[in-house]
């Protein structure tokens, strides 16, 4: 597919060279697709995920709240003609409203989030589970895949109705210094997911999960 990045953003540089960026977790995110799954992209960046889920589940739901980043996500899901992919330009988060989100720009727009460094501007913010309530899921199988900057037990906190579902796989990177920054940590991750009887297996890397219910 086409694909529309920034100069000098890490994970364009390996998509333009390589692919893919974490081609170990790509693989896995498309194992656990059904053609009837509902995939969240949440940290959808410029849409590697969305745009490789596309093909394989029924929808796909994008969430990014970087302007630029979702307008380059909005270019292409349009440009590659993705009439299964909705991009949602908001933060997911543990409430519904707005709250500060600082905007990384240049060469590193991947690293903005509700924590850290950039420009500080005001976001809309949503709740999987309010935004679930919209959708028709039925029966069918959810795969979650969350990379925040370390504001991943927020987007948890937002879906206790969607993860007491029986068919929901997360996948989500759990970096510690990030999480520490944001005043959680990875165990605090873990922790929330063994509540809700979800088994856990790292990628090699360690910095990666893998989520289903026992």
């Amino acid at each position: 597919m086409h694909v529309r990045g920034f100069l000098g953003d890490l994970v364009c540089y390996h998509i333009a060279v390589n692919g893919w960026y974490e081609p170990e977790m790509v693989q896995a995110v498309r194992q656990a697709l059904k053609p009837e799954s509902i995939f969240f992209d949440v940290g959808a960046h410029v849409g590697q995920y969305s745009l490789m889920a596309s093909t394989r589940c029924r929808e796909v739901h994008a969430f990014e709240a970087n302007r630029s980043t979702a307008d380059a996500l909005r270019h292409n899901v349009k440009y590659n003609h993705l009439a299964n992919v909705t991009v949602n330009e908001c933060a997911v988060s543990e409430f519904i409203g707005t709250a500060n989100f600082h905007e990384m720009s240049g060469d590193n727009p991947g690293a903005s989030s509700l924590y850290g460094e950039g420009q500080n501007v005001s976001v809309a913010t949503m709740t999987l589970d309010a935004y679930c309530e919209r959708l028709s899921l039925d029966r069918r199988p959810v795969v979650l895949k969350i990379d925040v900057e370390g504001a991943e037990l927020q987007v948890l906190h937002g879906a206790e109705r969607l993860l007491a579902r029986s068919n929901v796989v997360i996948f989500a990177e759990l970096i510690d210094q990030l999480q520490r920054r944001a005043g959680f940590s990875r165990d605090a991750v873990l922790d929330y997911l063994q509540q809700h009887n979800y088994s856990v297996t790292w990628f090699d890397d360690k910095n990666i999960i893998a989520a289903a219910l026992h």
